[in-house]
């Protein structure tokens, strides 16, 4: 178990950024198997977040 302020975590394993292969179906399913416990996401657009601009449909 790893604690990060008031962030607890069961696993002590991250999965960082890998273009094409941290998308979310990939991230569901080992989360599912219990593989991690925080993973984050490709190229987030920070502006965007912090302007609140909707992501676009490909």
């Amino acid at each position: 178990m790893m604690r990060f302020e008031s962030l607890t975590l069961n696993s002590n394993l991250f999965l960082s950024p890998l273009a094409s292969y941290t998308n979310l179906p990939f991230r569901v399913a080992l989360r599912d198997v219990g593989g991690l416990d925080l993973a984050t996401t490709d190229l987030v657009n920070a502006r965007s977040l912090l302007k609140k601009i909707p992501r676009h449909s490909s």
